[in-house]
């Protein structure tokens, strides 16, 4: 190769690295504010089926969801908060192999049909979370009440901005608030692009809500 044909390529790579960060400019520096909460609150969040290193980071999420930053904006928007929510009834999350090794009964959920709707979205391998309500149009869909908040490996892959937006992935923070809000009462609503998003795409309140819980 010539040394004009190797600055030619050069002048290419930067180029094409510098379209990538004018699409995806980097993240701003953020600090993060810990809030205090009442310590009963994570007992109220129930983690099943998790590795300890996972289960650790479920847990270190879920008090950021537990603060009143968060809540607020859940509650701004119509939604039971994530305090609410683990103070009464409880929130169950389970990691969602368990939806294979389990049967309906040991899921605590009420009916076959909602298991196997939900091993069946995350056999596709494109579900990252997925959320049984306690209720749904009227009916009753745990067994006691909690939701059940369902959890894939994939979100504990720790995705970059670059990695989200072009792969339609989350880091595990944003994947819980994202089941946090349909557990607080929020039901899909797509977005005009459908099933190349994601399920709340078309929520209006969704991005003050991911920024408030972070």
């Amino acid at each position: 190769m010539s040394t004009r044909s190797k600055w030619m390529s050069l002048a290419g790579v930067v180029l094409a690295a510098s379209l990538v960060v004018a699409m995806f400019p980097p993240r701003p520096d953020v600090v993060v504010i810990i809030e205090e909460i009442d310590p009963q609150l994570l007992h109220g969040v129930n983690v099943v089926g998790f590795h300890r290193v996972e289960r650790d980071s479920i847990r270190e999420e879920m008090i950021r969801k537990l603060g009143s930053r968060c809540g607020d904006a859940f509650k701004a928007a119509g939604l039971r908060s994530p305090a609410q929510m683990a103070w009464n009834p409880g929130i169950l999350i389970m990691h969602a192999r368990l939806l294979y090794l389990y049967d309906v009964g040991q899921l605590g959920l009420t009916y076959e049909q909602t298991r196997i709707k939900y091993k069946s979205e995350f056999s596709t391998g494109h579900a990252q979370g997925g959320t049984v309500p306690a209720t749904l149009l009227g009916h009753r869909m745990t067994t006691d009440g909690r939701p059940r908040i369902f959890i894939h490996d994939s979100a504990f892959m720790g995705f970059s901005l670059f990695e989200s937006v072009i792969f339609n992935r989350l880091d595990l923070g944003d994947v819980l608030t994202h089941e946090l809000i349909h557990a607080g009462g929020q039901p899909p609503r797509p977005g005009w692009l459908g099933p190349l998003r994601h399920d709340l795409a078309g929520f209006n309140d969704y991005d003050k809500i991911m920024e408030a819980c972070r």
